[in-house]
Formats: C-alpha cells, sequence, structure tokens
C-alpha cells in the first residue's frame, strides 16, 4: 500500500482473479489493498492468459 501511495498513483492495474494460482494471489492481495486505501484509487484487472485460436487453415 505505501507504494500505491508513494506513487501517487489513482489506478493499479493487476491480473484477474481468474487463472493461475499466483495471479489469482497477487490478484486478491491488490483488491485488498485498494479497498483499505478507500475510494480515491482504481482497481483495473486484466487477463493475462487467453487461448489464442487459429484464424484460418492452411491446406
Amino acid at each position: 500500500m505505501a507504494a500505491i501511495t508513494a506513487a501517487g498513483a489513482d489506478l493499479v492495474y493487476a491480473p484477474a482473479v481468474t487463472g493461475y494460482p499466483d495471479h489469482r494471489a497477487v490478484a486478491m492481495v491488490a483488491a485488498g489493498a485498494i479497498q483499505r486505501l478507500g475510494p480515491v484509487f482504481d482497481l483495473a484487472m486484466y487477463e493475462v492468459e487467453c487461448l489464442c485460436r487459429r484464424m484460418c487453415c492452411w491446406t
């Protein structure tokens, strides 16, 4: 929390709570920190892993 306030941030990015266990852990820590810091801060979560599909078929 000290790093967030020291940086003067009003928006914090964290991995989404879906996904790998270590990403979920970081997401939960970030969410808890933002909750304790209050409504001045926003939290945006992003998806780390995604399934990439092949867009075309090569014949």
